[in-house]
């Protein structure tokens, strides 16, 4: 009989862990996407050179490719990002988060609709397109499932308590 009472209780602690760490409150959700946010501006960075205008950047950028409208959002608010000079933490505290959403909404429906997608449409571009400024080790700027990912797993070691994500990593 203790051993039910132990399991029932053991299973009812679990529930309550998983559905709060289930769903993100909105402020983390905002963290979330001003990362995404600060690592795609970061990859853009190399393309940008101070008083050149929105049109000269997102050239430079994609050359002849024609950019979906979430991706000349996700592009524009890079853009301002930069002439602002602004700086990580800055982002973090301000980035309302909106071209990424956008961005996240478009890739999702293009994902279900091709089998091997990594984002690199919302620019008009293809999946191999150079990128004579890659980092090492990071996803190139246009790789924004690869951003995702990693922001997702972000999310997961940021807000998920510790004894949750500890078995798996056995």
């Amino acid at each position: 009989m203790k051993k039910i009472i132990l399991i029932g209780a053991l299973m009812m602690c679990m529930n309550v862990a998983f559905s709060q760490s289930s769903s993100f409150t909105k402020e983390e959700l905002k963290y979330a996407c001003a990362s995404f946010m600060w690592e795609f501006t970061e990859g853009v960075t190399p393309y940008f050179k101070q008083g050149m205008s929105l049109a000269e950047f997102q050239d430079n950028l994609l050359g002849k490719s024609v950019p979906t409208e979430p991706g000349k959002g996700l592009i524009a608010a890079a853009f301002q990002l930069l002439i602002n000079k602004a700086d990580k933490e800055m982002v973090l505290g301000s980035y309302t988060g909106v071209e990424v959403a956008d961005c996240f909404k478009y890739s999702r429906e293009l994902e279900l609709k091709t089998e091997s997608f990594d984002g690199s449409a919302i620019f008009g571009l293809q999946p191999d397109a150079p990128d004579e400024h890659a980092r090492e080790g990071k996803c190139r700027w246009y790789q924004i499932n690869c951003l995702l990912n990693h922001l997702a797993t972000k999310l997961i070691l940021l807000f998920t308590p510790p004894f949750m994500i500890y078995p798996f990593l056995i």
